[in-house]
Parts: C-alpha cells; sequence; structure tokens
C-alpha cells in the first residue's frame, strides 16, 4: 500500500512538473517568434538605409551639398539610424530576458526533481545518485533556495545510503557544500570565497611538546611566564585540506576546500565556515577524508563542527 501511494505521489508531481514546464516553453516559444520578427523588420531597414546612403555617397559631393540635403535628408538618416540602434537595444534586452527565463525554468525543474528524490524508496534513491550530484550542483550554482524539508530528507536519505553506491561521494560532497553556503547570507559568502590563504593549518601532534609561548613586553621581547601551547587557530582564511596533517587546529570563518586528497586529521574545530567540496565519481576520499565528510553530512547544522579522528 506504501509502494502504491508513493507511486501516485510521484506520477502526480511527474505530471505537475511536466505541465508547469510545458506553458512556460510556450511563452518562451512565443517570445522567440516576436524576436525573430523584430530581427526581420530590423535587417530590412538597415538594407534601405544602406542602399539611401550609398546612392547619397555616389552622387553628391559634401562640399556640394543642398541646403534640403544637410538641414532634411541627414537629419533624418540619422533618426532612422538611432531609431535602429535603439531597436536592436531593445531586441538584447528581450533576448536577455528570455535567457534569464529558460535559466527560471531549469532552476523549478530541479528544485522540483530534488523534492521528487527525496520522496524516492531507498533503492530508487541509491539508483539516482549520480544525478542527484549534478542537480544539487545546479541549485547550488544559481544560488536557489530549496525547501528545508527537501534538504531534510535528503540527507537522510544519503546517511542511510550504503557510501560504495556508485555515485554516493560526489552528491555527499555537493550537499555538504550546499547546506554550507545556505547557512550564511549570500554576501557573506562572497567575502569568504575571495579570503587569502591560511599560513597553513597546524599538526600539535607532531610539533614540539615543549613548545610555549610568552607575552611580548614594551621592549618587543617575550616576558612573563610561559604557556604551554596546545592548539593553534586561524580565522578569515581559505585553506585546501588536499594533502595536509591537521591535528589540534582551529579555524573560524574559513573557507574550507577539499577534493578529496590525502588527509590526516585529528582534534579540528570548525566554526562559521564554508565549505567547498567535490569528488570524482570514481575516487572515493581516503579513511580521513571519508570521516571528515561523514560527521559532516551528519551535522544538524555546520556553524560549529569538531571533527575528534577516527
Amino acid at each position: 500500500m506504501q509502494d502504491l501511494l508513493c507511486d501516485l505521489f510521484i506520477e502526480n508531481v511527474e505530471e505537475l512538473m511536466d505541465r508547469n514546464v510545458e506553458n512556460k516553453f510556450n511563452q518562451l516559444d512565443r517570445d522567440y517568434r516576436g524576436v525573430e520578427s523584430q530581427l526581420d523588420a530590423i535587417n530590412a531597414k538597415l538594407h534601405n538605409l544602406e542602399k539611401d546612403i550609398a546612392e547619397i555617397k555616389g552622387t553628391i559631393k559634401p562640399k556640394d551639398l543642398p541646403w534640403a540635403v544637410r538641414f532634411m535628408l541627414i537629419p533624418l538618416a540619422v533618426a532612422a539610424i538611432g531609431g535602429t540602434i535603439g531597436a536592436v537595444i531593445h531586441l538584447e534586452i528581450v533576448v536577455a530576458g528570455i535567457k534569464n527565463g529558460v535559466a527560471s525554468i531549469q532552476g523549478e525543474q530541479v528544485k522540483q526533481t530534488l523534492a521528487l528524490n527525496a520522496a524516492l524508496p531507498a533503492n530508487d534513491f541509491k539508483a539516482n545518485l549520480p544525478d542527484l550530484s549534478a542537480d544539487i550542483a545546479m541549485v547550488r550554482k544559481q544560488k536557489l533556495s530549496v525547501r528545508p524539508q527537501v534538504i531534510n530528507s535528503l540527507q537522510q536519505k544519503l546517511i542511510a545510503t550504503d557510501p560504495s553506491s556508485t555515485g554516493f561521494w560526489p552528491a555527499a560532497a555537493q550537499l555538504i557544500s550546499y547546506r554550507s553556503s545556505l547557512a550564511m547570507p549570500a554576501s557573506e559568502v562572497q567575502t569568504i570565497l575571495n579570503y587569502p590563504p591560511c599560513r597553513g593549518p597546524a599538526d600539535m601532534e607532531g610539533a614540539d611538546r615543549n613548545a610555549a609561548a610568552q607575552v611580548m613586553g614594551p621592549d618587543g621581547k617575550p616576558t612573563g611566564p610561559k604557556t604551554h601551547i596546545t592548539r593553534i587557530g586561524e580565522q578569515d582564511c581559505a585553506v585546501q585540506l588536499d594533502g595536509k596533517t591537521i591535528s589540534g587546529w582551529d579555524c573560524k570563518r574559513c573557507l574550507v576546500k577539499y577534493s578529496g586528497g590525502p588527509l590526516s586529521m585529528r582534534d579540528t574545530r570548525f566554526e562559521d565556515c564554508l565549505f567547498v567540496f567535490e569528488f570524482h565519481p570514481d575516487q572515493p576520499p581516503p579513511p580521513d577524508g571519508r570521516h571528515l565528510s561523514d560527521t559532516l553530512l551528519a551535522a544538524s547544522e555546520l556553524k560549529n563542527v569538531t571533527v575528534s579522528g577516527i
């Protein structure tokens, strides 16, 4: 009975999607026909203007231009050219609007496809993982907002899916990145994307066990008691995790990129960071990369995340 209801729901959603897309494409088709008509009219005007100008240029010398040509014909020709240019500009605006309309249709269709995926049974969801990755990437690129219930359902279904399934890791990377971008204002996302590189993530487990710090005195020299260093933190910078060994490191308001390469990570904290992950379908991340991804995928929110290590 549950499978029957699910099939009926999917059929209804698909029918609504098809009807909505068909209506919008019909409107776009009408717009394109209007554009073609305007282009034909503009081409005819330009052709006539070229003939008129060629005739004037071949029969009248500039110094012998009569009063009527100088004060009537030339201004009229200039006005006609100006009108044609205005029509071309208007046409460009219309074409730009059509392109935006196409992008809007694609975005709405992808949002509906994500909602459909969120309602699929487990086996069908697993089979759609390669397409799911591309769909999430599109809504992320276009900065589209998907209903929280859909995102939560996709998150739970991914958590329950076998990680060895085809397309799992690329889909997980895209969902992590998309959820991370939703956790902060768009203006803040743009700011973080332009951060300079971090000095480098710390590896306190491999550092000198006797490392200590002192307060700098007025003369610029260390003074007072030494404080044992157990952690190092950075903020407002960008880090690429691939190939890094990290432990005892805190990162605040950082751009954190990871492409599934070699990684060793222990006792690392992320606060208000933007995660941008992208994995190759044929190359799953190594154990610590998987653990990091699993931790982020399972997190209820990504503003404060601690990765303890395997």
